[in-house]
C-alpha cells in the first residue's frame, strides 16, 4: 500500500462495561459502504443510476453495501470468504476477495456492529439468503414512495438491492439489537441511510476492543496491514489479525469527529487487505448452501465474480 502508516489502535478505549466489547470475533460483523464514483459511469442507465445515488438519499452518498465478516479472517479455516453481497443483475452470494476489491481500497468505509455472537449468526443468515433476487426497482420504497414498503414481502429470500438484504440479515441475525439498530421495515432502508442509522447505534452503545486486549500486538499488526509487503501481511498470525481488527473497529467509537472518515476507510482498508491477502497465499471456496437452496444457487456460490454495480 502506497499511503503512511496511521495507527489508530492507540485511540481505542480501556475495558468498560459502558460500552460493547469486542470479546472475540465472534461478536462483530462489519457494514462495508462504498462511496460513488466521481463521474458517472458510461451508458444512461449507470448515468440515471449515479444521480439517484447523489441525490435520493440523505446525505453521505453511497453507492452499495454490504456485509463483512472478520471472524472468518482469524479462523484457521482457509477455505471460506467473509464478503457477502448483492449487486445489480446478480443474486446474493459469498464473493471472492479478488481485484475488485483490492483496486478499489480507499473508497470503502466500515462501521462495525457489534452484539454477543453476531458473526456466526449473520453467517447462517446469509446462507439461508444465497441467491436471493436483486431488485433496483425497490429503490423506489428506500426514497420517494416509503410509505408503500409496508407492503412488500420482507421474507429473507425476497427481492432486494444491497440496502435492503444488508439490513434484513442484520435485523435477522442480531435480534433485539438488530431492530433496535434499524427499527424500520428493511424495504425503506438506501445504503446511505443504513450508514446513518449503523453510526448512530454504534455511537449510543459504544464499541470497546475487548478486556484481553493486547495493544502491542495490535499496533504491531496495523503497521503493517498499512505499510508491510503482502508476504508480512500473509504472515500476521490469528492474533496478530484479530488485535488489529478489534482495535481498528474500537477506535472508529472514540476518533473526533474529524478523524471518523479516516477511522472508517483504515478498517475498511485493512480487511480488504487482510481478505485478499489470504486469497492469493491460499484457496478460498465458498460456503456450501443451506440444504433448502437449489443446485443452481449452489453453482452460483461456487463460482469466481467479478463484483459490477
Amino acid at each position: 500500500m502506497s499511503k503512511a502508516p496511521r495507527s489508530v489502535a492507540h485511540q481505542s478505549v480501556p475495558y468498560s462495561r459502558s460500552v460493547r466489547q469486542i470479546q472475540s470475533l465472534d461478536d462483530l460483523v462489519v457494514i462495508m459502504f462504498q462511496d460513488p464514483d466521481k463521474t458517472p459511469p458510461k451508458g444512461w442507465l449507470n448515468y440515471i443510476i449515479h444521480y439517484a445515488v447523489l441525490y435520493a438519499q440523505p446525505s453521505p452518498p453511497f453507492c452499495h453495501v454490504e456485509l463483512f465478516h472478520p471472524s472468518v479472517l482469524a479462523s484457521i479455516d482457509g477455505t471460506r470468504s467473509p464478503h457477502f453481497a448483492t449487486y445489480i443483475g446478480e443474486r446474493a452470494a459469498w464473493w471472492m476477495p479478488d481485484g475488485f476489491y483490492k483496486n478499489h481500497m480507499g473508497i470503502f468505509r466500515a462501521v462495525p456492529f457489534v452484539a454477543t455472537g453476531i458473526g456466526p449468526a449473520s453467517e447462517r443468515v446469509c446462507q439461508h439468503c444465497v441467491g436471493t433476487p436483486y431488485s433496483i426497482s425497490r429503490y423506489l420504497t428506500s426514497g420517494p414512495l416509503r410509505f408503500l414498503a409496508r407492503l412488500l414481502p420482507e421474507k429473507l429470500r425476497s427481492p432486494a438491492h444491497c440496502g435492503i438484504l444488508t439490513s434484513r440479515i442484520i435485523k435477522a441475525a442480531g435480534g433485539a439489537d438488530g431492530n433496535a439498530a434499524f427499527p424500520d421495515t428493511p424495504s425503506t432502508y438506501s445504503p446511505s441511510r443504513l450508514y446513518l442509522d449503523a453510526t448512530d447505534f454504534a455511537q449510543s452503545r459504544g464499541i470497546g476492543s475487548g478486556g484481553n486486549f493486547d495493544q502491542e500486538c495490535a499496533n504491531h499488526a496495523i503497521t503493517t496491514l498499512q505499510s508491510g509487503t503482502d508476504i508480512q501481511v500473509a504472515e500476521l498470525t490469528p492474533k496478530e489479525s484479530e488485535m488489529a481488527i478489534r482495535g481498528m473497529a474500537a477506535a472508529i467509537y472514540t476518533a473526533p469527529p474529524h478523524a471518523k472518515r479516516d477511522a472508517e476507510v483504515d478498517l475498511a482498508s485493512a480487511l480488504i487487505r487482510l481478505s485478499y491477502v489470504r486469497h492469493s497465499f491460499g484457496t478460498y471456496s465458498p460456503q456450501e448452501a443451506a440444504s433448502d437452496v437449489s443446485s443452481d444457487e449452489q453453482h452460483l456460490l461456487r463460482n469466481v465474480h467479478t463484483p459490477h454495480r
